[in-house]
């Protein structure tokens, strides 16, 4: 319907409105009121429907709707506006209103699209209407091979039973096996002893289709036993494909004799051919309310000839196509992409090839009568099923290409890497062209990549699905990969796309999101004991795990150190790996927006490689880096876990410094083929230890590191250069451990990986002041700052609030017992650091010194002796013991004597040893010891324990004590 059509329904009432757009309801896939519309333009509606409801294609990107025409695909509509009004989060379908604003190509006109979606539950063993698309997991599933076991009598030893199944298995596949039963009781309709099932048929096919009033709108397969009992149904598809093959001599026929002999030729094998019959939407009015279609593929995985050369086809890999998009860059080329369609069946094959094979028609074919009984098939002409198809198609595309001559410019194919070519005009450059088997990117000027379109089809005779151009806001795919050009001229890569399907197909929800990759915890955690783990949750890890790594191999290098953690723990923890992966998808669910922007920095180093490395984080190998840059680009990265171990930092930076320059050697040689002059590189490592080594300075414990750094040494002869790179501004340094948000933004930054900034985004950035890092303030600082709290006041004068200025609430009685404890606690601070003069001073302290054993000992007797002065003292044998005698302490004078008394009264008595000494008269110094007479001395008995010495002293024990 027109707008204006649509605003005055909205006009309506329910009810009015209900009844005016029943008018406009048609089914999806074609049929509609007007029988004379465009068939493409009548399935407008369905394409519409799946993109939106069940690929979530992002409408203002991808605003092109293409449909299938009776020569193939063609542009049908382009949309220009679209809204709807049902909430994603509820559920996975939501009942809503899709609105679109199209403009049919076909027809040159612009209308509104409404779809109404609305969920509906079946009933319980309800036929399920063939006319509504059905959600599916993405991928075909694998496989059946069902078996059921027969209870019979047994007729023959165990041991004649057959050891291998009749029929070759499919791979992958899987077995199920149901309980035995007797064939009498077996029901009709299951399969008994082996029956290898389709994959995705729909059983009971013929009735649906008779059942259809509406035109089909999702394609079914149809098993084998249900065509061979229709077969007539199927005979104007069989011999629409029969002829298609046979006329462009795909499939030769050879009848009898001369069939029987090329079979018995040395080397060939005779293979089946087998059909794949499907369903489809009808392709135009004359088709009704479906289509049959049948296809003839040979079943090459029986084939007896392995030959591991023949299988090879050179492939574009992921830093080729980056390299020559920043020369592409630098040159302001644009970006085109071209498909090549039924290339296989366009490739003729070998000769010697062609003599390998012979292929036996279909029992059917013969019933049908569309082949003889006696009739085979040699191959002129590559068929689909064939392992060695994708090299004879690139052994035929590159024979082709070889010729191409187009406005003056001729293609020459590269040395290092085949699927590079260059396009020259004379000596010049005008661009490149980068194959992936059948897919092509063109990068040069829009009037030579036409040029070269043009020659494709007219002269090489290949037909394609047109030249698309990469622009501001319509990304091309190419190598799993949406390829943009921007405003400046420079691209970038992104697979938002292929991250949505990994969010769908895991079922993440909004919450389900992460600024990290993955927690070191998890990350680096290995338990000592790992428990078996089942084949679903290995093949589980296996599928994460290759998910991740296609992704850290085309844009996402943030995540290749977590990547290589996960795929080195698949097969010894599948379910740590399976833990990882689901932590990573986490973090890829909240930065899927992310795009790799090639933009050459002016007066960069042509080649700069980065390396680093993690010395043994788990205790084992160490995990090294390297990112090279092509003009401040990155378009090499790899990280692993280093094969040697390293018994240093310095060991394992060195290791991983030589593998970078290994990995710079070869893209050199790429470099080359694109004609870019850059024969060295320079060289940045963050370890001084493995600079030094390289250098030449090691010793007799580092010699097994000298030829390593001798392969540095050689480059560095050559022009090579090394530079010692700051650990901040180390770019490798995001491949060998887990970092924070903030340290991992400021890489990406570096790296140029992240969201696109608009301007607006970059004014807002702008408006928000920065805020720096600041250090700790030293004591005398903070001291100072508390004393001129102390002494110092701060006025300010009362500001009348502006009525068109918000101002802050400040709760000033808490702010008031604040700056009162910081008062207090800044006197009790100069108070204690002033040394106040008025402050008593404190009587001082003894000190005590460390002694020696001797000294101790020393010690030891003198307090003994002191004792034995005071006892002497204390205590006399002259009869003075009733009276009270003053006891002298340690080191203490004895009283003087009184008046009137007599000199040998006052007379000391000692007792020393148990014995009872009354001293004399203190010795004159003139006196000699020897003429020192002791006075008469009792000697009570002596005590058993005492320790005192046996010998006397030969001074006075009074002269001593003084």
């Amino acid at each position: 319907m027109s707008g204006q059509e649509w605003a005055e329904l909205c006009q309506l009432d329910e009810e009015e409105f209900e009844a005016r757009f029943a008018r406009w309801q048609r089914v999806l896939g074609g049929a509609d009121e007007d029988p004379s519309l465009n068939p493409v333009s009548a399935s407008i509606p369905h394409h519409l429907l799946i993109a939106t409801v069940f690929q979530g294609r992002d409408w203002v990107r991808d605003p092109l709707v293409m449909a299938n025409g009776p020569e193939g695909p063609v542009p049908a509509a382009r949309v220009l506006d679209f809204s709807d009004d049902g909430s994603p989060d509820e559920t996975q379908l939501p009942d809503r209103m899709l609105l679109f604003s199209v403009h049919d190509l076909v027809r040159d006109t612009f209308e509104m699209v409404i779809l109404r979606v609305v969920l509906v539950e079946e009933e319980p063993g309800r036929q399920p209407d063939p006319t509504q698309p059905v959600l599916q997991v993405p991928g075909p599933p694998p496989p059946e091979v069902r078996a059921v076991s027969a209870v019979t009598q047994r007729t023959h030893p165990v041991e004649d039973r057959p050891r291998r199944l009749p029929v070759p298995l499919p791979n992958p596949t899987f077995i199920k096996v149901h309980p035995a039963k007797s064939l009498r009781e077996a029901s009709p309709q299951e399969e008994a002893l082996l029956c290898k099932a389709e994959a995705a048929t729909t059983k009971g096919l013929e009735e649906i289709l008779r059942s259809l009033t509406e035109p089909l709108s999702v394609t079914h397969t149809a098993s084998q036993e249900e065509v061979r009992a229709n077969l007539e149904k199927w005979r104007p598809a069989i011999e629409k494909e029969l002829k298609s093959l046979k006329e462009p001599g795909v499939l030769i026929s050879h009848f009898g004799k001369e069939a029987r002999a090329m079979i018995s030729g040395t080397g060939t094998t005779v293979i089946p051919l087998k059909g794949v019959f499907t369903t489809k939407a009808p392709g135009g009015p004359q088709d009704g309310l479906y289509r049959r279609k049948c296809r003839l593929v040979g079943c090459g995985n029986q084939a007896s000839h392995i030959d591991a050369d023949s299988l090879y086809a050179a492939g574009a890999p992921a830093e080729l196509v980056r390299a020559s998009l920043v020369q592409a860059c630098k040159h302001q080329w644009s970006a085109f992409t071209c498909d090549i369609r039924s290339a296989f069946t366009q490739t003729p094959i070998p000769p010697y090839a062609a003599r390998r094979y012979m292929l036996r028609p279909p029992r059917w074919l013969v019933e049908l009568g569309l082949a003889e009984p006696d009739e085979y098939y040699s191959l002129g002409k590559v068929l689909y099923g064939f392992k060695e198809a994708p090299a004879w198609w690139s052994e035929h595309r590159d024979s082709k290409l070889l010729t191409a001559a187009f406005l003056g410019c001729r293609l020459e194919q590269g040395t290092s890497d085949p699927s590079l070519w260059r396009i020259m005009k004379g000596e010049e450059l005008k661009g490149y062209l980068v194959t992936y088997v059948d897919d092509f990117l063109l990068l040069s000027d829009s009037v030579t990549a036409r040029g070269l379109h043009q020659w494709l089809l007219e002269e090489a005779g290949w037909e394609t699905d047109g030249l698309s151009e990469a622009k501001p806001g319509e990304p091309v795919r190419f190598l799993g990969m949406q390829l943009e050009r921007h405003e400046d001229g420079h691209f970038s890569l992104n697979q938002e796309s292929y991250i949505d399907e990994l969010v769908r197909a895991y079922q993440l929800k909004g919450a389900d999101k992460s600024k990290i990759a993955c927690p070191k915890e998890v990350l680096m955690s290995e338990p000592e004991s790992v428990p078996d783990s089942d084949e679903a949750t290995v093949k589980a890890a296996q599928k994460v795990a290759g998910e991740c790594l296609w992704l850290s191999q085309r844009t996402r290098f943030d995540i290749s150190f977590t990547t290589a953690i996960l795929c080195s723990r698949v097969s010894r923890d599948p379910s740590g790996a399976l833990a990882i992966g689901k932590r990573l998808l986490c973090y890829l669910h909240q930065t899927k927006g992310f795009k790799l922007h090639l933009r050459p920095e002016p007066g960069a180093v042509p080649l700069r490689v980065f390396t680093d490395a993690s010395f043994s984080p788990q205790g084992q190998h160490s995990y090294g880096g390297h990112i090279i840059e092509l003009f401040g680009v990155p378009v090499v990265w790899r990280a692993s876990r280093q094969g040697l171990i390293a018994l240093s930092s310095a060991e394992a930076e060195l290791i991983q410094a030589v593998e970078g320059c290994m990995f710079a050697e070869s893209l050199l040689t790429v470099l080359e083929d694109l004609q870019v002059q850059c024969s060295t590189a320079q060289l940045l490592l963050d370890n001084t230890a493995a600079m030094a080594f390289i250098g030449g300075s090691g010793s007799q414990r580092t010699r097994h590191l000298k030829v390593r750094g001798h392969k540095i040494r050689q480059l560095l002869q050559s022009g090579w250069t090394i530079k010692h790179c700051p650990g901040e501004y180390q770019r490798a340094d995001l491949l060998t451990k887990p970092l924070s948000a903030a340290r991992m933004r400021f890489l990406r930054e570096l790296l140029q990986l992240g969201e696109d900034e608009t301007p607006e985004v970059l004014q807002e950035q702008a408006d928000i002041p920065a805020v720096r890092a600041t250090s700790a303030a030293p004591a005398s600082c903070m001291s100072t700052l508390l004393a001129l709290l102390q002494v110092c006041a701060c006025k300010g004068d009362e500001a009348e609030p502006e009525e068109d200025r918000a101002t802050m609430p400040i709760d000033w009685p808490w702010e008031l017992a604040v700056l009162t404890l910081l008062v207090v606690l800044s006197t009790l601070f100069v108070w204690e650091a002033s040394g106040a003069p008025c402050r008593r001073r404190q009587a001082p302290v003894p000190e005590i010194r460390a002694v020696t054993v001797k000294e101790r000992r020393a010690k030891k007797l003198q307090d003994r002796v002191a004792a034995a002065i005071d006892s002497a003292v204390s205590e006399s044998p002259t009869g003075d013991e009733g009276q009270s005698a003053r006891r002298k302490g340690r080191n203490k004078c004895p009283p003087m004597p009184t008046e009137g008394a007599s000199t040998a009264s006052a007379s000391p008595t000692v007792v020393y040893g148990g014995i009872n000494m009354h001293l004399g008269e203190p010795r004159r110094p003139q006196e000699s010891r020897d003429e020192v007479a002791y006075p008469s001395a009792t000697f009570p008995p002596r005590a058993a324990s005492s320790s005192y010495p046996r010998k006397l002293p030969t001074q006075p024990v009074a002269e001593a004590h003084n």
